[in-house]
């Protein structure tokens, strides 16, 4: 999945077209926390769903938006995923 679909002005668009308001933005910048501060390994770097299937639908749901490029087990933080991280 592109950078593409994430602007850090807050408004982007997801894969499928759906314009990111503020409200979705709020949303996706939290649950990003939360998977960096449980699946991750506090570098920014890759996520780990551990087999969880909440784990896997947040990294699916954040892969969407291009925040997250998935891999075998979870996914790895794109840079428009770390900006976002880096913005709060």
């Amino acid at each position: 999945m592109s950078d593409g679909c994430w602007s850090s002005s807050g408004i982007g668009a997801a894969s499928d077209g759906e314009i990111v308001g503020d409200g979705k933005r709020k949303l996706l910048i939290a649950l990003a926390w939360m998977c960096e501060q449980y699946l991750g390994r506090g570098k920014l770097s890759d996520l780990d769903h551990q087999g969880m299937s909440a784990g896997e639908d947040a990294i699916s749901l954040l892969a969407k938006y291009g925040l997250v490029e998935l891999t075998g087990r979870g996914g790895n933080w794109t840079k428009a995923g770390r900006e976002l991280l880096d913005s709060n």
